[in-house]
């Protein structure tokens, strides 16, 4: 969250609107720093997107509600929509996301002492 600095959590202060305050992300248990245009647009930050594609949905879209793919984020200075956002997932690059997830759950729970 980078509300010391009053930035933008979604377009990091690139999109040039007024710094508003935190307030929760729909759908997502987190916190962040707004701006107004983001907000007035219901942007959410990209890594929304990114979780919800690739381990709530597992890369079909067909499978996430339609609320969830009307939003946009900021991405390369523009905002875009959900499903231009996610085109960037191949199916190779979700599978390995997926790995990259059950490894780091795995070290966290061998840390903690819960797994052999």
């Amino acid at each position: 969250m980078t509300y010391a600095d009053q930035t933008c959590d979604v377009c990091q202060g690139e999109s040039g609107g007024a710094f508003v305050g935190v307030a929760s992300v729909p759908g997502a248990p987190v916190s962040i720093a707004w701006c107004r245009a983001c907000l007035a647009r219901d942007a959410a930050p990209s890594w929304v997107f990114d979780h919800d594609y690739i381990f709530v949905a597992q890369g079909n879209l067909a499978a996430l509600h339609d609320w969830a793919r009307q939003r946009v984020t900021w991405d390369d200075g523009r905002y875009v929509g959900f499903d231009e956002y996610c085109k960037r997932w191949t199916p190779a690059r979700i599978a390995e996301a997926w790995a990259d997830y059950e490894r780091a759950c795995d070290e966290a729970a061998t840390r903690e002492g819960g797994v052999e």
